[in-house]
């Protein structure tokens, strides 16, 4: 499963003299940044401590802030919405980067490390080139010894001058915390190389990545995503039936990014019960084809069979499944995706 980390530049400020179209520019990148945040089935993670360097500057985008700027400027956005949604993010101290790192601190020796476009750190603001190299330095530790979420990482942040495929990190550790780090390390001199992503439009890749990872990478996706949407919530075990996966190429549903990640937060929101949260047409699978006629129930199990929308224009995906009742202490209540059809496929469910 990718995970991502936001590079603090996209989070900051402009400066009070920057122009309309600048700081219209600005507003759309994290806005769509953040919309992504939201609706991915990905772990994203930011820099907590640039995060209070930026609200030791004034440069954090608080309500105020934002909202001090848009009347300077003349322009219409949703500040209490943006500022919200800055909040909920940057401030969530459980999703600062050092959280999924077991590295917490490195020291490198002299004269390094070097960063590749060294204009990553330089052109952050200066307050915050220190604690944003020290926790490079502690993800780049994490890709060494191979912990899960270093070595799925990427960086999003904003074009440079040229576009760079990774970031680039070079150097010599001399002491890490915690100390077995660095035996496990095994070569003190690092040459690492970090992914970077520059718009949420680079996810086209992600999705295949999932796509191509089979039903249990499928899986993991969405029981990420319901934990992090519907958090205190008991989640119900998921699994796929013998068709469901094929279905994906069958349906076509595979070669569309938008479709497939509203199927991850339409199968997240049917694990968490929670299905008025996705605003999709949930109905009955029925036994025949009259509109009265029973809802289909698989005898070995009890299972109900249930049909939702997963879009409704253009070739009007369709998602079937099973929802098995409790039998204990044999049958705990879970979810069987059954398959994802076409809006002019023959209805069916299979058992």
């Amino acid at each position: 499963m990718p995970g991502f980390v936001i590079d603090p530049l996209l989070v900051t400020l402009p400066p009070p003299d920057c122009t309309v179209a600048e700081f219209a520019a600005w507003v759309r990148r994290l806005e769509s940044w953040l919309a992504e945040v939201d609706a991915s089935p990905f772990e994203w993670r930011h820099f907590l401590q640039c995060t209070y360097r930026l609200q030791e500057l004034d440069r954090f985008p608080t309500f105020q802030r934002i909202r001090d700027m848009v009347r300077a400027r003349g322009i219409e956005i949703n500040v209490r919405r943006l500022s919200a949604q800055v909040a909920a993010f940057f401030q969530d101290e459980t999703r600062d980067i050092l959280e999924s790192t077991t590295t917490k601190f490195a020291l490198v020796e002299e004269e390094s490390p070097e960063v590749i476009p060294a204009a990553f750190i330089s052109r952050n603001a200066p307050a915050l080139h220190e604690d944003l190299m020290a926790s490079v330095v502690c993800l780049t530790c994490d890709r060494i010894v191979g912990e899960p979420f270093a070595r799925s990482v990427q960086v999003a942040t904003v074009p440079f001058q040229r576009r760079y495929a990774s970031l680039k990190i070079r150097g010599t550790l001399a002491l890490t915390e915690p100390d077995r780090l660095l035996d496990r390390v095994a070569r003190r001199h690092f040459d690492e190389a970090i992914p970077m992503v520059y718009s949420p439009e680079d996810f086209q890749t992600r999705v295949q990545d999932i796509l191509e990872g089979g039903f249990d990478v499928f899986r993991d996706g969405v029981v990420r995503l319901a934990r992090r949407l519907y958090q205190d919530v008991a989640l119900l075990p998921i699994s796929a039936g013998s068709e469901f996966w094929r279905s994906l190429w069958d349906s076509t549903i595979n070669t569309n990014q938008a479709a497939v990640e509203r199927l991850l937060r339409i199968c997240a929101a049917i694990v968490a019960n929670r299905l008025d949260d996705v605003k999709s047409e949930l109905r009955p699978v029925r036994s025949s084809v009259g509109p009265q006629s029973a809802q289909r129930v698989r005898k070995h199990d009890g299972a109900r069979g249930w049909r939702m929308v997963i879009t409704k224009k253009g070739v009007g995906w369709r998602l079937h499944y099973w929802h098995v009742p409790a039998r204990l202490p044999e049958q705990p209540e879970c979810v069987e995706l059954a398959n994802v059809l076409r809006m002019n496929d023959v209805p069916r469910i299979p058992e």
